[in-house]
């Protein structure tokens, strides 16, 4: 390597060391919004993202099973506010809040509906919801896929909860379960 290369492979190691030091990260959000060019929309929409999935783990459900984030990198973020600025209005991206609510829940509806008010266009609030979902997941699976070394126990297999029976009735109206085999008697 060349003098010159090796001063700036230095100097970019040291800059992100120190952004990494930084306590709640904002100077490297901004630095990424630089870095990326970000309209301000879309940078809006990143720092929404950061803010809302900064402590959720994400769980992906497909079928039966399922796999959890065990953190939200910010080139995810980044990556899924360009969905986020084309979908939510510039001043309802608190839409985003109920999003990463959602995604981080075990037991939840099978599909998000996010309000009509909060959307950009005609778009019906269940395609809006499942639209977040699947962009949110298309950019964790780029990431992984880009970073294997960085994305090493980004992701996990998760167990979901477990349904539970439901209660058979008897014949005459009560739980089977709950009455007694015999009637005791009176001596």
């Amino acid at each position: 390597m060349t003098k010159h290369a090796v001063k700036k492979w230095l100097g970019l190691t040291a800059a992100a060391l120190l952004l990494a030091a930084c306590g709640n990260g904002d100077a490297e959000v901004k630095a990424m919004v630089k870095q990326m060019h970000m309209s301000k929309l879309q940078s809006a929409a990143f720092s929404a993202c950061v803010k809302d999935m900064k402590s959720k783990k994400p769980i992906f459900i497909t079928g039966e099973t399922a796999v959890q984030m065990t953190k939200v990198p910010l080139e995810v973020c980044a990556c899924h506010s360009q969905t986020i600025a084309k979908l939510f209005k510039d001043d309802k991206l608190s839409g985003h809040t109920r999003f990463a609510d959602y995604i981080s829940k075990k037991k939840r509806k099978p599909e998000l509906k996010l309000g009509r008010r909060d959307l950009r266009t005609a778009m019906d609030p269940a395609k809006g919801g499942a639209l977040l979902v699947a962009s949110f997941r298309t950019c964790a699976d780029d990431f992984v896929n880009k970073n294997a070394e960085l994305s090493k126990g980004l992701i996990v297999p998760f167990e979901l909860p477990k349904k539970k029976p439901k209660k058979i009735e008897g014949e005459d109206g009560t739980d089977a379960a709950a009455a007694p085999a015999e009637a005791v008697t009176k001596s």
